[in-house]
Parts: structure tokens; C-alpha cells; sequence
């Protein structure tokens, strides 16, 4: 890679160039398009009986499964504790 100063001088530090390496590897991995997880698995029908396919409905039904199995799981340790004491 050759790489040229403001007055038109080639860039040869080292330190420099690897750098500049390295952020091309970042904006490159930046310029990417965004996979979407798949949500297939989640069925949803409005009032018509049409299946729901709005990425962000099918995403806040995710991450809503998401934050109600950690509730679940710490009420369940929360219990386990509980349950320990008292024997």
C-alpha cells in the first residue's frame, strides 16, 4: 500500500502504515450489511389472520422471550435459594 503525506511525500513509517492497515480491516468489517438473525421461528398473526413479518415486531418478540426466560431463571434460583435455607 502506498500511502502519500499532504505535500505529496510517500508515507514510510512502519508504525504508521501498520496502523492504517489495520483500519482498513475495521472499515471494511464496518461497510458489511448487517445479517438479521433469523426469527422463523416465531409465528405471529394480526386481527386478519395475516403472519406478522415486520423485522423489528419479530425482534421486540425475541428479545421480549429473551428478558421473560432471565426473569424466569432468576426466579428460579431465587427459589432454589429460598428453598435451600429453609432446609
Amino acid at each position: 500500500m502506498k500511502l502519500y503525506d499532504d505535500n505529496g511525500h510517500e508515507v514510510t513509517n512502519p508504525a504508521t502504515l501498520k496502523a492504517l492497515k489495520a483500519l482498513e480491516g475495521l472499515i471494511a468489517d464496518l461497510e458489511k450489511p448487517k445479517h438479521e438473525p433469523d426469527y422463523s421461528d416465531i409465528e405471529v398473526y394480526d386481527d386478519d389472520g395475516v403472519r406478522v413479518t415486520n423485522i423489528a415486531t419479530l425482534r421486540a418478540i425475541a428479545e421480549a422471550r429473551e428478558i421473560a426466560a432471565e426473569r424466569r431463571r432468576r426466579w428460579e434460583a431465587m427459589n432454589d435459594d429460598a428453598d435451600k435455607k429453609v432446609s
